[in-house]
């Protein structure tokens, strides 16, 4: 992929991951998630993932919809 990304100009890598998270609809989503159901595992960041890699999570702490007071 860094490849790719190298060879390529803004517009590709961001219409790639434009499409890349608009093929995760909710039928896609449920079933990934029936499927950790069944048989559950954990991420090991040091292992599955190297210094350019780019992991993105939610955080529980943010409270995404009491931001509204001020």
């Amino acid at each position: 992929m860094t490849g790719q990304l190298l060879n390529h100009v803004v517009e590709w890598a961001a219409l790639w991951l434009h499409e890349t998270m608009m093929s995760h609809g909710d039928k896609e989503i449920k079933e990934w998630m029936g499927s950790w159901v069944k048989r559950p595992f954990m991420i090991n960041v040091s292992v599955n993932f190297d210094r350019n890699s780019v992991l993105t999570a939610i955080s529980l702490r943010f409270d995404m919809y009491g931001n509204d007071s001020f």
